[in-house]
């Protein structure tokens, strides 16, 4: 996986990165690990619907954490038992890479998958009342596939707004 560098928003990112990993366990036992780019007052700000730059954290979002490359996602599904991440990287199986419910009940969902690779192609996996399923986009991605039907199309990891050649 290639690192780029960037005076933009990324430089921000790793710091709170950096800060999250000093304050808090990061269990890297399982495939997604759990961690946050969120403070909480980024929640507070969303909650009460001024938090105007939350493309910066929501999505997905290449960071190093514990010195490993990968990505970072950020949902908000507040009705959901349940959010994972598939794609082209898992066979698009359901439910193998779940995120983590903030512990606020925000209804932000969020986690970190090492080693995932720039291009990817991505989708969130939700199960929500009555165990009902469904396959949804993200609406922070910078890309999507082209394609005929918009809502059947996966969003593209990106970094610095260019599709990096992992």
């Amino acid at each position: 996986m290639k690192k780029t560098t960037s005076s933009t928003g990324n430089d921000n990112l790793q710091a709170a990165v950096q800060k999250y990993e000093l304050a808090n366990f990061i269990d890297t036992s399982k495939k997604v690990w759990n961690y946050s780019l969120l403070t909480d007052e980024d929640v507070a700000n969303y909650q009460a619907g001024s938090n105007y730059q939350l493309y910066k954290k929501f999505g997905s979002h290449s960071v190093r954490v514990n010195d490993v490359w990968g990505m970072y996602f950020c949902v908000w599904a507040p009705n959901a038992t349940s959010v994972s991440v598939k794609g082209n990287f898992n066979d698009w199986k359901d439910c193998e890479y779940e995120l983590y419910p903030r512990w606020d009940k925000s209804g932000i969902w969020e986690g970190f998958i090492p080693g995932f690779v720039f291009g990817e192609v991505y989708k969130y996996h939700i199960i929500g009342f009555k165990k009902s399923k469904q396959d949804k986009g993200d609406p922070f991605a910078n890309f999507w596939e082209k394609g005929l039907i918009l809502p059947a199309l996966p969003g593209i990891c990106i970094m610095n707004g260019m599709i990096a050649d992992g």
